[in-house]
């Protein structure tokens, strides 16, 4: 799995994954403002399979997926995880840290909007976990 922040992903980077030899599947953990510009992104994008969304406000999630015309609404991490190949964090910055460390431990490939975490020892163990895995 990888860890990638907003600024270090290239404009050109192609997601076919090449273990998988089929398209990423990708979901998006939030379904506010900036949840929403990643799903309509991956909605959009040839070589990704836009899965869904996963918010604590279930309505907000059906609301997201209607504006971007498919998916699916995610009860849980878990079951969203399950789903996926990689995920997009874009929930309020007290939770991206607890959200990649179990997206990481979950095998997936993970980019965080930022802040990475609140506090600069707890991003370099988010590092230094993707790095492990």
């Amino acid at each position: 799995p990888s860890l990638v922040t907003e600024r270090s992903v290239p404009t050109a980077h192609p997601i076919v994954h090449p273990l998988l030899g089929r398209d990423v599947r990708v979901g998006v953990l939030g379904a506010g403002v900036f949840g929403g510009f990643h799903a309509a992104k991956f909605a959009g994008m040839e070589n990704a399979r836009f899965v869904g969304v996963m918010d604590t406000r279930r309505e907000a999630a059906e609301a997201l997926l209607d504006k971007v015309g498919q998916g699916e609404a995610f009860d849980g991490f878990d079951a969203i995880a399950d789903a996926c190949d990689a995920v997009v964090i874009a929930t309020p910055a007290v939770t991206h840290a607890q959200l990649a460390r179990r997206a990481l431990a979950a095998g997936l490939h993970v980019l965080v909007e930022k802040p990475l975490a609140l506090d600069g020892g707890v991003a370099r163990e988010l590092a230094a976990q993707a790095l492990d895995n």
